[in-house]
């Protein structure tokens, strides 16, 4: 049962998270960073395809699952290290 339970919180840790990254890291002078905006941005890159309805899914908990390969080009972004 403990697993079960775990499932969900994890969810909501990602999410919660990745809300929080969102909100911090952006330049000071505009504002947040939307989903499609994001998403755009990883995918052109090239080293990844994320669309905005998966990471609006992950934001909002109903996914729980971000392979490495498509954090890698968020988190290694100067706007995410300047938030951690």
């Amino acid at each position: 049962m403990q697993q079960s339970t775990q499932q969900p919180m994890q969810q909501l840790e990602l999410a919660a998270r990745l809300n929080h990254l969102f909100s911090v890291a952006h330049p000071a002078h505009r504002p947040a960073y939307g989903t499609e905006e994001v998403a755009h941005a990883i995918s052109a890159t090239g080293r990844t395809v994320i669309s905005a309805k998966y990471l609006g899914q992950l934001r909002s908990g109903q996914r729980r699952h971000l392979p490495e390969a498509r954090a890698a080009p968020y988190a290694s972004s100067s706007a995410s290290r300047r938030a951690i």
